[in-house]
């Protein structure tokens, strides 16, 4: 595969836009770049309550991990983690709904604490939209 890219390379050295084009087609683009959002779930018939959830070790890859002093500690391998949470945070976005409460991520991380919960999404710098028990947060996609 390499050796094809390579040689067509090699191949056609001939540049078809000019600078200007190319700088004005990719204005073009970034300005009229749309966010698709697709319900996952409802296009590949998967329940909600099919998924596995919980926090998933990057360094086996097995779940859930435990939350622990500030930490995330795999059952599986012993491995400490303070942010492997984030990858499941965005997971939830993408698959579920941008939008959370407290109490709907701590039941996805399996995190029993409101309070312990509140810091991991003031950490991400994610702001309540309401207060207290009716408090939502937005969780920004990934780019």
């Amino acid at each position: 595969m390499i050796r094809t890219v390579q040689r067509l390379t090699e191949n056609n050295t001939q540049h078809h836009l000019s600078q200007k084009d190319i700088k004005k087609m990719s204005r073009l683009l970034i300005k009229n770049h749309k966010q698709i959002n697709i319900d996952v779930l409802k296009q590949y018939e998967i329940k909600k309550e099919d998924l596995a959830t919980g926090v998933i070790c990057p360094n086996c890859g097995n779940l859930p991990m435990k939350r622990a002093m500030r930490h995330w500690i795999c059952l599986t391998c012993s491995n400490k983690n303070a942010d492997a949470h984030i990858k499941a945070i965005y997971d939830y976005a993408l698959l579920i709904n941008p939008q959370i409460k407290n109490e709907e991520l701590r039941s996805f991380l399996h995190l029993n604490s409101s309070t312990s919960m509140y810091k991991i999404l003031r950490a991400m710098d994610l702001k309540p939209n309401g207060s207290r028990k009716a408090a939502t947060y937005t969780i920004p996609l990934p780019k």
